[in-house]
């Protein structure tokens, strides 16, 4: 099941004393258009890098997964992060 959290809410995890990893899955053309990188806590991936950062991710640290739309990239990635046991909520 995928559970979505708000920008501003996910701005106040990071603040906190506990922040989530942010894995940002945008396109790279994407990112460029928008002008706006995440802060450099992110980690850029690809939506099918689920597997390979499973291996390299703390499972106790929950996840946050953000993409342009929330739908199909950030979808497959957090399913594929679920899967291996991972909390994992989707910027809306």
């Amino acid at each position: 099941m995928t559970y979505y959290i708000s920008p501003t809410a996910c701005f106040e995890l990071l603040m906190g004393p506990n922040p989530p990893m942010l894995i940002d899955v945008r396109r790279p053309n994407i990112i460029e258009q928008s002008g706006f990188l995440f802060p450099a806590m992110a980690i850029l991936a690809d939506q099918e890098d689920g597997a390979n950062l499973a291996a390299t991710l703390d499972p106790a640290r929950p996840i946050v997964v953000a993409c342009a739309h929330a739908h199909n990239r950030s979808q497959l990635l957090a399913s594929a992060l679920q899967g291996q046991g991972f909390r994992v909520r989707i910027i809306e």
